[in-house]
């Protein structure tokens, strides 16, 4: 078959960018300077019939906030040089039409907007570049317009070769071919395979005559909203970004390393069951593999929750593909739209796998979770149990001997001056010994507290003070130096516990350090 050479060439650029998340703000700084390069390159600075604002606002808290357009420019003269930005779903879309109706080349008007483009940039969600073309029906009509249009496209000098097969990044093998529209255009992908590509070159090509309806399909009918094509590559740009970021992310590997953790953890159980009391060393295991369960369980909510909302956008996408662009039927499983389809399909399936083998790991840790938290509280109940019974009979002692004293009638050879302190003593003690118990029936034992050096100070200033008092009878000035030393010791005793607080502190925190890294 002899091919007519394509005519009018064309080329239509999308770029999406994110109006949520982290990098929403450069994204919208970048389609700012795109639009300011576009003004100065290429001269789109006139304004529209939709009566848009010509320039793009700066900032990205002077967007409107629901979907619709804001703005639009054109260059006058011949041709069709246009650029349109509207915001749709939490996304800014910035579209060029480059059309100037003489003879050119696809490379001429890449190099266009390349230019005015710039460079990749990390905040952008999703590329297309459009190339556009009108071919010549063959007088014979003995072939198909599939075929017409594919041999005038290899007829171009920067044509493809062949459209082979290839496997996409997620190993699926990807269908060569042609896509036609119900429209009758005929639509190639020209870049490169990969699932997760962010930029795609599509091929379009449309017969003499309908110059009006590719215009409405790929660009605009004249109304202030994007056409079907670019609400289609809009969503298929979404669920691509959404595979890359599935693909770079680190939760899949999740349940495997929790999974590991439970093996490690179950002959603990085992442990925990036969014996009635552990050790100390025992009990700080037990806590520390039980904090590492509580972190695993939050790790995994969290993921399972960014899992769903992941899966839900890209059903959300898939969905509005469908209904832009059908899914072709069996016979037609060629083209770009098909390996769209095709694509959403699978990632859906991985991602319902995926919450799967979350969900199951979670069930799993919980349950372990409940298991372990159960029997160390148990023997904590106990622990706390035993030291408070005695607590309770050294108190009862106390209690009893005071009691049989004052039943007696006897007096205790105590001098005046020493009882005052003794007095004193006996609340310092009653003070600090249920600190004491409780620190040393928690499971998690740590550094004393504050209240506690306080208590400790207290008991050991009553000491001294009531060593003091008895020796009055030597020293005459007893009471002088009890009111001088007494308040030195309470607070050296508080800052020599402090100070040895800290320093076990210090010597924690490498480790910690270390254990973290």
């Amino acid at each position: 078959m002899r091919a007519a050479p394509l005519t009018d060439h064309a080329l239509v650029a999308h770029v999406f960018v994110p109006l949520t998340g982290a990098h929403h703000p450069h994204g919208h700084a970048y389609l700012a300077q795109v639009w300011r390069r576009c003004r100065e390159l290429l001269a789109i600075v006139e304004p529209t019939p939709l009566g848009l604002p010509t320039d793009l606002p700066s900032d990205v808290d002077s967007l409107p906030p629901q979907d619709g357009p804001v703005a639009a420019a054109r260059r006058g003269g011949g041709g069709v040089l246009e650029m349109f930005a509207y915001r749709r779903h939490d996304m800014l879309c910035l579209s060029v039409v480059l059309a100037p109706g003489q003879a050119t080349s696809w490379p001429a008007l890449e190099a266009d907007w390349a230019r005015a483009r710039g460079g990749e940039h990390p905040a952008v969600l999703g590329e297309a570049q459009l190339r556009l073309a009108r071919y010549r029906r063959s007088r014979w009509g003995s072939a198909s317009a599939t075929a017409q249009a594919y041999a005038s496209l290899r007829a171009e000098p920067d044509g493809p070769d062949q459209l082979g097969s290839v496997r996409g990044a997620s190993g699926r093998r990807l269908p060569p071919g042609v896509a036609v529209t119900p429209g009758g255009f005929v639509v190639w992908e020209a870049s490169g395979l990969p699932d997760d590509r962010r930029l795609r070159r599509l091929v379009v090509v449309a017969p003499k005559g309908a110059e009006e309806q590719l215009s409405e399909w790929v660009w605009s009918s004249g109304r202030a909203e994007p056409a079907t094509l670019t609400r289609y590559l809009m969503y298929a740009a979404m669920a691509r970004y959404e595979l890359r970021v599935w693909s770079a992310g680190q939760r899949r590997s999740l349940p495997h390393q929790v999974d590991a953790r439970l093996a490690r953890l179950l002959p603990l159980l085992d442990e925990v069951a036969e014996e009635d009391q552990p050790d100390p060393a025992q009990w700080d295991r037990y806590a520390r593999r039980l904090g590492r369960l509580v972190a695993d369980e939050a790790g995994l909510l969290d993921a399972v929750a960014e899992l769903s909302g992941l899966r839900r956008t890209v059903q959300i996408a898939a969905t509005n593909m469908a209904t832009l662009v059908p899914s072709p039927a069996d016979g037609h499983r060629d083209g770009p739209f098909a390996d769209d389809h095709a694509l959403t399909t699978w990632f859906d399936q991985q991602l319902d796998d995926d919450l799967t083998y979350l969900q199951a790991t979670l069930a799993r840790t919980t349950s372990v979770g409940v298991l372990l938290d159960r029997s160390v509280r148990r023997w904590e109940a106990a622990r706390r149990e035993r030291y408070t019974l005695a607590q309770t009979a050294l108190v009862g002692a106390v209690l009893m001997v005071l009691t049989a004293i004052q039943a007696l009638r006897y007096q205790v050879p105590l001098p005046t001056r020493v009882q005052p302190a003794v007095v004193i003593g006996l609340g310092a003690v009653a003070f600090y010994l249920p600190l004491a118990v409780i620190r040393l029936a928690s499971v998690r034992r740590g550094g004393t507290t504050l209240v506690e050096h306080l208590a400790l100070a207290a008991l050991v200033a009553t000491v001294l003070w009531a060593g003091l008092a008895w020796l009055a009878n030597v020293v005459p000035t007893g009471w002088a130096w009890a009111a001088a030393l007494v308040p030195g010791a309470f607070l050296t005793t508080w800052l020599a516990l402090t100070t040895r607080r800290a320093y076990r502190r210090r010597r924690a925190e490498p480790g910690r350090r270390s254990a973290t890294a």
